[in-house]
């Protein structure tokens, strides 16, 4: 799967860049998260947990409507401009508005949130993921908004 950590100190979004097919890595080098348009939220940067395919159904259907697709297990992480928390799960499949301060999503989410509550530091949440969890691995990227434009950077290898 992967891991997705919300950080709510810099309002960002930091994601692991390993892409697995089954048990096997496919590649090290998938960028997992994208920015997008929602009609009530505007730009936002999205991330997801779960097979592509899937990933892409879900946004597609949650920021177009159109005919609600058939899920097994995703997850969705989105934050606004403003640093607004929402998730979306393949059960509901609509965005909700998390009133958490952290957040995570992916197979490493437990090991990231325990260790961003810890040490308060995203970057070591992630590198624990990464040696804790097999599905998450690669490098790691940082997205937020810095006030004019969306950034996504790798902060990581």
């Amino acid at each position: 799967m992967t891991t997705i950590l919300f950080d709510p100190v810099d309002r960002a979004l930091y994601a692991d860049m390993q892409m697995t097919m089954g048990n096997l890595i496919a590649t090290s080098n998938k960028q997992k998260l994208k920015v997008v348009h929602h009609p009530d939220l505007g730009e936002c940067l999205a991330g997801g947990a779960g097979a592509i395919d899937e990933i892409e159904a879900a946004l597609h259907y949650l920021i177009q409507g159109g005919d609600k697709p058939t899920l097994k297990d995703i997850s969705v992480i989105l934050i606004t401009k403003a640093g607004d928390l929402y998730n979306a799960f393949e059960g509901q499949l609509r965005l909700i508005k998390m009133p958490f301060s952290a957040d995570a999503i992916g197979s490493g989410m437990t090991i990231a949130l325990a260790v961003l509550h810890a040490t308060q530091n995203p970057l070591q949440a992630m590198q624990t993921a990464k040696a804790l969890d097999i599905y998450t691995g690669g490098a790691i990227q940082k997205g937020w908004f810095d006030g004019e434009q969306w950034r996504i950077e790798t902060v990581l290898d």
